[in-house]
């Protein structure tokens, strides 16, 4: 389960997620698994390494946004 920390950040958008990766560098494997991401603009965050696995990104916009397929397990991706 994501913790709240992260849920909150990347809720903000993709320049407060990404600034705060730049921050947390020792941070390589962010948890976002079972995450509700639907309908969150996602464009442009760097999503490299985030555990995505169960998450629902439905309706979220994924344009630009860095991705790593394999932690994606069980993400339900429609419409994005």
């Amino acid at each position: 389960m994501a913790p709240e920390e992260q849920l909150q950040i990347i809720r903000q958008g993709a320049d407060v997620w990404n600034d705060w990766r730049k921050k947390s560098p020792d941070l390589l494997w962010p948890d976002l698994r079972k995450a509700d991401l639907s309908g969150v603009n996602l464009s442009g965050t760097n999503l490299r390494g985030a555990k995505l696995s169960a998450s629902d990104v439905r309706k979220a916009d994924l344009h630009k946004a860095r991705l790593c397929f394999e932690l994606l397990r069980r993400a339900d991706l429609q419409e994005t």
